[in-house]
């Protein structure tokens, strides 16, 4: 059965344009710690860049040529982020040289990560998740719109929703912990309008692919925060996303194999 609901969009702090002028960066201390500026033109920032991480900046748009990269047999998906990662060479070294990096005591709720490495590491993954969850925002309102199962347009609205309001508690942590302004980056946005021509099968078939590669590339950034990150509160959120768009994930599979007679990629444990 068809489905049109209308929809509107939930809880994203801020208006979604790619304009980054306001962010304030941490300024460093000589000991090593994170303070939030004051002045950021008066405190330019040595140590740490605010902006979009590559894992994002490097991930293409989901478009439907991009489904027809792999190949059919579902043995083998593009990889969503290009290969490109975030930085762990600090944490590598660590373990290398026998740092007990996990030792470090539980970030305050309101205070920065007690370690440099931790705050970079939390201030690139905040950033990055924030115009992650944006792309997928973006997609899932399309297919509220135009998705034809009704099963389909659910999940859709549950993406727009959930998603919404943890890019809002995103970006209220990057303020309260690091003082930075963060609004998701449009950048690449423009490549999603060859979904408009979609309807129907090809736009069911299309979403349902590229947003299974989409998820997994937030269950990796998501496993990587629970091995690197320090904030309580951000633990527990990378543990929900990781749970939620595995979930997520396995239901689009068996959509595409019960609707179209196709194969969903490879099994869910393997994100």
């Amino acid at each position: 059965m068809a489905r049109r609901l209308p929809l509107s969009r939930a809880g994203v702090k801020g208006p979604l344009s790619g304009s980054q002028d306001h962010v304030k960066k941490p300024m460093k201390l000589g000991g090593g710690a994170w303070r939030k500026p004051q002045d950021s033109a008066k405190n330019p920032d040595p140590g740490l860049d605010a902006a979009k991480p590559r894992w994002v900046a490097s991930m293409p748009i989901l478009t439907p040529e991009a489904n027809n990269q792999g190949r059919h047999d579902g043995t083998h998906e593009p990889d969503p982020t290009g290969g490109v990662r975030l930085d762990c060479a600090l944490l590598a070294t660590g373990a290398l040289t026998g740092v007990a990096v996990a030792a470090a005591p539980p970030a305050q709720a309101s205070a920065p990560a007690s370690s440099d490495q931790a705050a970079r590491f939390e201030v690139d993954f905040l950033t990055g998740m924030i115009d992650h969850h944006h792309m997928a925002v973006m997609m899932a309102e399309m297919c509220v719109e135009k998705a034809v199962h009704d099963e389909l347009a659910a999940t859709c609205e549950s993406i727009v929703a959930t998603q919404s309001a943890e890019i809002a508690t995103m970006q209220q942590w990057l303020q309260d912990w690091y003082g930075i302004n963060h609004e998701p980056d449009m950048t690449g946005m423009q490549s999603m309008h060859r979904f408009h021509a979609l309807d129907g099968e090809e736009f069911e078939v299309a979403f349902l692919r590229s947003m299974i590669r989409h998820h997994r590339g937030a269950i990796r950034e998501a496993e990587k925060c629970l091995a690197n990150a320090e904030h309580d509160e951000l633990l527990t959120l990378c543990t929900d996303i990781r749970d939620a768009q595995l979930a997520e994930i396995a239901q689009m599979q068996d959509w595409l194999q019960e609707w179209y007679d196709l194969p969903g990629g490879r099994p869910v444990g393997t994100a």
